[in-house]
């Protein structure tokens, strides 16, 4: 297996995304203005280093791009999956990361499960807008049951206290709605399989 940097970025002219790499699953550490000094990654996970609280453990498993049961992660997981062996929670360890000018590939993989993770994360040349996407393969030759996989998991920071969102009516689509942070999730689905007035493609 060949040596995994400890950091992956990608740049723009105002935008720059640091992913950590130290801790055998990815994580988004950095997501904000450019970063001018090589040494700006080392210092962000520095000071993300939190004292230990009371009654918790004394170390958080950290929040990674799928978080999972097996890392310890006691919130809404980022992938279920089952299988015909038992497979119900599972664990990834990081083995490649493939870089382009504006693509990180991190390549991840479960042995015992024969599980293979993917996280691709695109920064667009002329704004501050990225995408992320996941995806699982099977490599084993049993079948597995996928109820549920997260584009990504990423953390949100402390100054954010809104949240934006979108629905609408018939001639009255993309009307914008917001809603003040709270501890819990917000969710929109589509049970109808298609897209409509109050679920655009957007």
């Amino acid at each position: 297996m060949s040596q995994l940097p400890p950091y992956a970025s990608l740049h723009n002219a105002t935008t720059s995304i640091i992913v950590d790499c130290r801790n055998g699953a990815p994580a988004l550490l950095y997501y904000g203005s450019k970063l001018e000094n090589d040494d700006s990654a080392r210092m962000l996970s520095l000071l993300g280093t939190r004292q230990e609280a009371k009654c918790s453990p004394a170390l958080e498993p950290i929040l990674t791009l799928t978080p999972s049961h097996g890392e310890g992660f006691t919130g809404s997981p980022g992938i279920e999956l089952h299988g015909m062996d038992a497979e119900w929670s599972t664990t990834f360890q990081l083995i490649k990361v493939e870089q382009s000018p504006r693509k990180l590939s991190l390549i991840s993989q479960n042995d015992s499960a024969s599980l293979q993770l993917t996280h691709f994360i695109s920064l667009d040349e002329n704004t501050q807008v990225a995408s992320f996407e996941t995806q699982i393969t099977n490599l084993g030759i049993s079948s597995l049951s996928l109820q549920w996989l997260a584009a990504a998991t990423i953390p949100i920071t402390d100054n954010m206290t809104k949240i934006k969102a979108f629905e609408g009516r018939w001639s009255g689509e993309f009307q914008h709605q917001e809603h003040d942070i709270f501890m819990g999730s917000y969710l929109r689905e589509n049970r109808r399989g298609k897209t409509s007035h109050d679920t655009f493609p957007g």
